[in-house]
């Protein structure tokens, strides 16, 4: 059994996501609600590049970075640098 963790951009990137990964985590992992704040990097094509994170047991960690780097933003909503933020998941037991 797998548990989501349900994304929510960070104000720097809220509007601008196309894709929102959901991570998914071993159900035994999520012993009580957790947060995971990755920390993403995206390139001026809308993909991130870079995504990191200490929050959190290690394998939340992982299935959250893991997700983040699926996610896809507007590179018209981003401008011509790409952009850098944070992506939160909640994980519920």
């Amino acid at each position: 059994v797998k548990r989501k963790g349900i994304p929510v951009p960070g104000r720097e990137l809220v509007g601008k996501a196309i894709v929102l990964r959901e991570a998914e985590a071993p159900a035994e992992a999520v012993k009580e609600p957790t947060l995971v704040t990755v920390r993403v990097k995206i390139d001026k094509g809308g993909r991130v590049y870079s995504a990191s994170s200490k929050d959190g047991e290690t394998l939340l960690r992982e299935s959250a970075m893991a997700a983040a780097k699926q996610s896809i933003f507007s590179a018209e909503k981003l401008g011509v640098r790409g952009a850098e933020g944070t992506i939160t998941y909640t994980f519920s037991p």
